[in-house]
């Protein structure tokens, strides 16, 4: 992909992906949309064939499951001194901060120790929910 352009991907799932890199000119992006219900018409799809935008740095997890290596792989050659490694001999890696980045990234938002407190909408107002009736689900209000 060229963040200079925008791409139309026909998805194994019989989606359409529209991916709009960061610099695709205006006319690009206003007529993605229109060239996708184009190209689902010539090419026989259904009318309720999905067309999902798609903006570079934004990719959902399922645009990403379409290709077989989306963030390539670095090739790490350790060495026995430090806890740096080089890649390909272009920079060295430091894997201290690639762990302790990762170790943030994985912890969760919430750390469970607040109160909960559930709330249902009756006649268009808030009335807080009894804790037996917790994790049942009511439907018309």
């Amino acid at each position: 992909l060229v963040s200079d352009d925008v791409f139309l991907l026909h998805s194994m799932q019989n989606k359409i992906f529209l991916w709009i890199g960061r610099g695709a000119n205006v006319n690009e992006k206003k007529e993605a949309t229109a060239r996708a219900v184009s190209y689902i018409s010539t090419h026989g799809l259904p009318a309720s064939t999905a067309i999902e935008r798609v903006a570079e740095g934004t990719e959902t997890a399922s645009f990403k499951s379409e290709f077989t290596v989306w963030d390539a792989p670095r090739s790490f050659g350790f060495t026995a001194k430090t806890n740096t490694s080089s890649s390909d001999g272009a920079s060295p890696v430091d894997v201290a901060a690639l762990l302790a980045r990762k170790a943030v990234e994985d912890t969760p938002v919430d750390d469970g120790s607040g109160e909960l407190t559930i709330w249902r909408i009756k006649d268009f107002k808030k009335d807080p929910e009894p804790l037996a009736n917790y994790g049942q689900f009511h439907g018309g209000d």
